[in-house]
Formats: C-alpha cells, structure tokens, sequence
C-alpha cells in the first residue's frame, strides 16, 4: 500500500483529521526531500496517527508571543534523526505544517519579505529590504538563523546576522543602529528545547546602551541542504529566485 493509500484510509476511518490528510496529501505532492517523505511514510507505518494529527492538522500561525512551534516530534522518525549533531540535535527538524521546520520557516519568511517590501512601496520607499536575525542556543538555532537569512537575501533583501547567539534586546538596538525595516529572534520559551520566532519590540531597556558586536551582512551561498525548501516554497509562493 503507497503512503497516499494510507493516508486515505485513515482518514476514511477517523484515525486522521480531514485537515491533517488534506494538509498531508499537500505536502507529499509538492515534492518534498528523500528524508522528509521517508519520515511521513515511517509513521503511517506504525500507525502514528495522533502524531501526524499533531503535526499536520494546521499550519502554524503567529501570535502574541511569535510564531512557536516543536522542533522534535514526541515521536520522531528515524529519517529525521539521522546522524545527531554532537549536542544531540537531530539531523533534521521534525517534518509538519504544525511543526517548526525549515519549511514553515521559509514560508514565515517569504511572508515577513512580502509584507516589508509592500509596506515600502506604499510609502514610496525602496530601499533593499534589511532584516537582522538574532538566535539563541537551543537545536536548530543557528541553522533556523543561517536558513532566514538566506532565504531572505535570495529574494533580494539584505540580512544580517550575528556571530554567535544573542539577546533579544541586543537585536532590537541593532535593528535601529543599522536602519533595518524589521528583526527576528529565534529563541525558545523558559525550559523549553522547542523554537519560537519572534519579531523585535519597538522598545528595548538596553537600547541606548548596548552597541552590537560583530553583526555582518549574510553574503554566502545559500545552504545546500536548504536549497530544495527554499526552492520548493519560492515556486509555490509564484516568486523568482534572485540569483
């Protein structure tokens, strides 16, 4: 039985939402990475229904608090376990339009791209889109950070990034010392391994004295185990790559 027969059945039988088998079917049909189907295909064959309800029945939003998603799965497959960085971080986040990943990362982003570059053309403004990333040090922190900024400059905006993980209000002093148009923080909440993407307070206690400390613009090609997300949710969104 394929994994799209699967699917349909489980749905026929209540064991998956109605959203989470449309949500499913989407993804499977958008051409996803060998890892990432693998994964799917993986719990379907344990029977992992609850999971992919929890990982699929939506697609994650933004409130008050950012954009906070899982990175891991409460069960989690062994494709995207792969080989676990030294610090145990899986080889990759967990697969899901619920889940906080690559993907829903870069589709975040083409949204924060699109809404700054229209908030500049309505106020007859066009300047390069500046966007500044801090992060801090949980799994996929830097990765998730590095994955931002590239997507970011290959849609023609500028980014920077800091060197090493920093602080909330450290990024939003840096958003005003380089006349960036908007910030992000990847970070996570209290005792919490997951992620949440943030964007930067208006108002920041340190802003008048902290001075950033070696925030460069992000020059380098876009990562090659990023490049299929990126590539994939651009044609999907209708835009053209800026090589």
């Amino acid at each position: 039985m394929s994994i799209a027969e699967k699917i349909s059945a489980a749905s026929r039988s209540g064991q998956l939402l109605p959203a989470a088998a449309e949500n499913l079917s989407a993804w499977l049909a958008s051409g996803l990475p060998a890892w990432a189907s693998a994964s799917i295909d993986e719990l379907a064959d344990q029977n992992a229904w609850e999971e992919l309800n929890n990982r699929f029945y939506r697609y994650l939003e933004f409130g008050t608090g950012g954009m906070r998603g899982r990175t891991i799965g409460a069960l989690a497959a062994k494709s995207e376990l792969g080989v676990p960085s030294a610090e145990g971080t899986p080889e990759h986040a967990a697969i899901g339009s619920n889940m906080l990943n690559d993907f829903t990362l870069v589709r975040a982003t083409i949204g924060l791209f699109r809404y700054t570059r229209r908030y500049l053309a309505q106020n007859l403004r066009f300047d390069v889109p500046k966007l500044v990333i801090a992060h801090d040090v949980r799994h996929f922190s830097r990765h998730f950070c590095e994955l931002a900024a590239s997507t970011w400059t290959q849609l023609g905006g500028a980014a920077f990034i800091f060197d090493g993980p920093r602080s909330t209000p450290q990024l939003s002093f840096s958003v005003r010392w380089l006349k960036a148009h908007a910030g992000v923080v990847i970070t996570a909440r209290s005792l919490s391994i997951h992620g949440k993407i943030s964007g930067v307070a208006k108002r920041s206690t340190m802003a008048r004295t902290v001075m950033p400390t070696k925030v460069g613009t992000w020059r380098r090609k876009f990562p090659k185990k990023a490049r299929s997300t990126f590539q994939g949710s651009v044609e999907k969104e209708g835009l053209t790559v800026r090589q």
